[in-house]
């Protein structure tokens, strides 16, 4: 049971159901779009969760990305139950979870949470300590890959013997990625990115700074590495990065060099060929130290001409203009922008690799998940093609599994999101959405008696230089509404009158609120 992640990117969780108890794989948000102004985070909604709290028997988390882990304390707070993760996992966690929920979880062993056998499997993906799950249970056997790629160059590469094996044993249900599922080939290498922005790195004469995802631990060691042999300084900005390898640092995934890192006040101070930046905000966030740097909000750093920025990460689906914008902004201040595939590699496996997938674990039955319905039904594709049956499910749909094979069932357990902002959790809905949308389109003016008098104010409507004379004719607008309303109340009358004004003035009118 999807509630989250099918028919979307993030909010990754799924259900699985055996002898009336629950296992729950990952617990991911989801990054709002423009569609969704102020929200700082969507993630599932619990509900049905919470009403079958004592049915739950334990959370497996895949891998640390924030569309995996970012809403387990929530979940934990509903339906409480053992987290079993990989080190890098568990050492994010532990500021936001209660440690003693905190289980290790070894890929090659495998532990019985009630009727679940459950077995971590090393995966390859753009993070370290990611693996697959193999569940057990009621008989039926089902790998469920979490991200992965099937990368054989890294450190830890994905265990294509294990899933051979399983493939040889039997799998009724290959639950499968989808994320790269419309990519032809493979995903690329973290070897030769790293050998790209080594290059990079050695041919820079200026300050240089890089951006990609704060996972992207094995990049950051490789930039780690370069700068120490080739004599620059490193300085991290950014919540997200600093964060990701404080974690590193503490389950050795990072070790760099005594004295490498320099904090953004020192760095300012070096000589540019002294020094390379690793910024947070790859993916366009204005608020994000590459976004502060572009706009030249940034109290200490910056770039410009003979400058070089690396963009070493693709845009997640849905924030191509975000970045656009940066990049933008960035090649205006004179700076060289480097964008070019070898910079990139996915951790997501693309279609070739999703063939391989399916010709070494050979399953029954494939269900895609983590994806836009465009990557769903392109997986199911692909599948087909193999000779393999699929359903392509959406958040709340309920696959069962029995001997006879896997079917759709009529019912649909409740799935949706609910919105984190600030400190509050599901106040915000969708005519709030909608209200705020309209506000950033058309901005506001109020209207309102002062003194005996009609005043308007006004927010978002027009430059200061033309807004005394609009403001004149709403005022005066007002006044005569409010001396003859006629067949309305005098609130409605007013905010009728100042609408007109500005329409007759701009052609368009904004959100008028009239306080008499």
């Amino acid at each position: 049971m999807p509630l989250g992640g099918c028919g979307e990117f993030g909010r990754n969780l799924t259900v699985y159901e055996a002898e009336g108890k629950l296992l729950c794989v990952d617990c991911g948000g989801q990054i709002p779009d423009d569609e969704a102004p102020g929200v700082d985070l969507f993630i599932p909604d619990f509900a049905w969760l919470a009403a079958r709290a004592g049915d739950v028997v334990g959370w497996i988390l895949t891998h640390a990305h924030e569309d995996h882990i970012a809403a387990l304390p929530h979940a934990l707070a509903v339906a409480p139950a053992p987290v079993y993760a990989r080190p890098l996992t568990l050492a994010l966690l532990r500021e936001s979870v209660d440690q003693s929920q905190l289980r290790p979880f070894v890929p090659g062993t495998t532990r019985q949470l009630g009727p679940f056998s459950v077995e971590a499997l090393e995966v390859a993906h753009s993070i370290p300590d990611a693996c697959a799950v193999v569940i057990g249970a009621a008989g039926r056997r089902i790998v469920h890959t979490g991200d992965l790629k099937l990368d054989q160059a890294v450190t830890r590469p994905t265990d294509l013997g294990r899933l051979r094996a399983l493939g040889d044993e039997g799998v009724d249900l290959l639950v499968a990625d989808s994320t790269n599922a419309t990519r032809p080939g493979r995903s690329g290498s973290e070897t030769d990115v790293a050998r790209a922005l080594v290059a990079e790195l050695e041919r820079a004469r200026g300050r240089i700074a890089f951006t990609f995802f704060s996972s992207s631990i094995q990049r950051i060691g490789t930039v780690f590495d370069a700068c120490a042999r080739v004599g620059r300084k490193v300085c991290v900005e950014g919540r997200g990065l600093r964060e990701m390898i404080a974690a590193a640092l503490t389950v050795g995934a990072l070790r760099p060099a005594a004295d490498l890192l320099v904090d953004a006040d020192t760095a300012a101070t070096l000589p540019p060929s002294r020094v390379a930046l690793l910024l947070t905000g790859s993916q366009g966030e204005p608020r994000a130290a590459l976004g502060r740097v572009a706009s030249g909000e940034h109290p200490y750093l910056s770039l410009g001409r003979g400058d070089t920025l690396v963009l070493s990460s693709r845009p997640v689906p849905g924030n191509e203009r975000a970045v656009a914008r940066v990049v933008d902004r960035i090649l205006a201040l004179g700076v060289r922008v480097l964008d070019a595939p070898a910079l990139h590699a996915s951790g997501h496996a693309a279609q070739d690799e999703l063939r391989e997938l399916m010709d070494l674990v050979r399953p029954r039955t494939l269900l895609p998940i983590h994806g836009a319905r465009r990557q769903l039904f392109a997986h199911a594709d692909l599948a087909e093609a193999a000779g393999v049956p699929s359903f392509v499910l959406v958040d709340g749909d309920v696959l069962e599994l029995d001997e006879r094979g896997a079917r759709l069932l009529d019912e649909r357990v409740p799935a949706g999101r609910v919105s984190l902002e600030g400190t509050q959790m599901g106040d915000v809905d969708g005519e709030t959405l909608r209200a705020r949308r309209r506000l950033a389109w058309e901005g506001v003016a109020f209207v309102a008696d002062v003194g005996g008098r009609m005043r308007v104010t006004t927010m978002g409507v027009a430059a200061e230089n033309v807004l005394p004379a609009l403001i004149a004719a709403a005022e005066a607008a007002a006044e005569a509404a409010r001396k003859d309303p006629g067949s309305v109340d005098v609130a409605t009358a007013v905010r009728r009158a100042v609408a007109r004004a500005f329409l007759a003035a701009r052609g368009k009118k904004p959100r008028v609120i009239a306080l008499v």
